[in-house]
């Protein structure tokens, strides 16, 4: 394994299982060659849709779709230390610059903003549908939004919280950021990217 990925097996790596609980995957170090790594798991709620951690404070982001709960859970202890009322909610990012968390909700068609304790909404960004899948630009202060029912990528700025951007993105259903890049990747399950079809 390159050894810019040996720190990797050193962090508990979260997955989520959609039977009310999270698998957490401790990995030995690389160095020592083992592939086995070990497993534990925590029991939350019904259907956990969207994680995220911090990559600064480690604090661990759940949404609960049937629960509608959004949990923010300790890296140390994986214990819940905040909880707030999220009405289906579908994908959750963070910001690990500014400790916010964004969490789409089905149930109201937004995008609430929480706290850094996961425990308050600071804001409500309306405009962009509901989104399945959302990932943060930190060096741009932007939130990209997959919206499968609108056939949109949406863009936010974080800084006003208002939708900026929609880009036609036909059947989005994935995101991921490239920081070093600034690319977004867009998972698409239609077979035109742009129309939906």
């Amino acid at each position: 394994m390159p050894s810019s990925h040996k720190s990797l097996w050193a962090i508990p790596i979260l997955i989520a299982c959609l039977v009310g609980s999270f698998v957490f995957v401790q990995g030995a170090s690389a160095a020592s060659g083992s592939v086995n790594p070990a497993l534990s798991s925590v029991s939350l709620g019904t259907v956990p849709r969207g994680v995220a951690v911090n990559s600064n404070s480690g604090v661990i982001y759940t949404s609960l779709f049937l629960n509608g709960t959004t949990l923010a859970l300790s890296p140390v202890t994986f214990t819940v230390f905040g909880r707030v009322a999220t009405p289906s909610p579908y994908a959750v990012a963070v910001d690990s610059v500014t400790g916010l968390a964004y969490v789409s909700q089905g149930e109201r068609a937004s995008i609430v903003v929480l706290d850094s304790s996961g425990n308050t909404v600071l804001a409500s960004i309306d405009g962009a549908g509901t989104p399945y899948a959302l990932v943060v630009d930190e060096p741009q202060n932007l939130l990209f939004a997959a919206d499968t029912s609108a056939n949109s990528l949406w863009i936010v700025n974080c800084s006003s919280d208002t939708v900026v951007s929609r880009v036609p993105m036909g059947d989005t259903s994935a995101l991921a950021f490239d920081p070093a890049s600034h690319e977004a990747f867009i998972g698409n399950v239609s077979s035109g990217y742009d129309s939906g079809s």
